[in-house]
């Protein structure tokens, strides 16, 4: 069993890499000598980012338990599933509130 104080040649390598990886992607940007634009498609897509990114962090927290997806959302009807969700999150807050 090895010392968790020693390193092994494969990790120095592999953060090496990733530091000349990082390095590279953040220079590109301050590199050229010219400016450049985004193709307009990608500008507007950019746009629905910052949303993208919140439901990603959100979503998981309110629509799971303990890894697993609630019952009371796989159980909603199609013209009922606000409703549902509605109580998921009244549930989920109330709950936080508590502990």
């Amino acid at each position: 069993m090895t010392e968790f104080n020693q390193t092994d040649g494969w990790t120095l390598v592999a953060t090496l890499g990733m530091t000349v990886v990082v390095l590279m992607c953040r220079g590109s940007f301050i590199l050229p000598g010219k400016s450049w634009r985004l193709p307009a498609w990608l500008q507007r897509g950019l746009t629905y980012a910052p949303i993208a990114a919140l439901a990603a962090v959100i979503a998981p927290e309110i629509l799971l338990r303990d890894g697993v997806l609630l019952s009371l959302v796989l159980e909603a009807d199609p013209f009922g599933h606000a409703e549902s969700i509605g109580r998921v999150i009244r549930n989920a807050l109330l709950e936080a509130k508590v502990a």
